[in-house]
């Protein structure tokens, strides 16, 4: 059986969401990420919150700031899943 139609349908569905979503709230993550490394440049800590799967990725984005997302080399930016 192949799927390669499905799943090719799939990734471009996903391909439009994400750029409707820069779209549409693209000034929205632009403050947010603003405040969120004004906070950390004066010694704060970001916390995340979620329910159900946003809880689970919660504790991905502050494993990310905390581990390093791309940047092992750099020290911990503190963060908190207020899930765990």
């Amino acid at each position: 059986m192949n799927h390669r139609n499905e799943i090719e349908r799939q990734i471009n569905q996903s391909s439009l969401v994400f750029a409707d979503m820069v779209f549409h709230c693209g000034e929205s993550m632009n403050q947010s990420a603003t405040l969120m490394i004004e906070a950390i440049r004066n010694g704060k800590k970001i916390l995340w919150c979620g329910n159900g799967g946003s809880a689970a990725q919660a504790q991905h984005l502050s494993t990310e700031l905390v581990g390093g997302l791309r940047d092992h080399d750099r020290p911990a930016i503190p963060s908190i899943a207020l899930t765990t």
